[in-house]
């Protein structure tokens, strides 16, 4: 076996490639009968420390709200339209694996940057 040309480390949560100063994330969910407490359960597993992935968890959570309005009970298998768009967005949730967020800050090399650090002796 030859070693990976971009090893991937994991760092909070989420995975940082040294080789392309990128962050990545690995989604690997499943969606087999899903119900209330299955969604939930899954939202709560997207763990996104530093904010890029908000826009899809706010996605999820007002999917959950929708399924808190409709009266759906914790264990009771959702309806087939509910159980459809459920499926569809896990399925877009894995193509999160495609998406490079580059860490640095500076948008050219020549930009100058300052770190101000203040502390409080009291």
């Amino acid at each position: 076996l030859q070693p990976s040309s971009d090893p991937l480390f994991s760092i909070l949560g989420i995975h940082w490639s040294p080789v392309t100063d990128c962050f990545k994330y690995n989604l690997n969910f499943t969606c087999d009968a899903p119900t209330k407490r299955k969604v939930l359960s899954l939202i709560a597993r997207i763990y996104d420390p530093c904010g890029f992935l908000s826009p899809c968890i706010m996605i999820a959570k007002r999917f959950m709200q929708v399924l808190w309005t409709s009266g759906v009970s914790w264990d009771e298998p959702l309806s087939p339209d509910l159980a459809l768009k459920w499926r569809d967005f896990v399925i877009d949730l894995k193509n999160i694996v495609e998406v490079s967020i580059p860490r640095p800050i500076m948008a050219t090399p020549s930009s100058s940057c300052e770190l101000h650090g203040f502390s409080d002796a009291s």
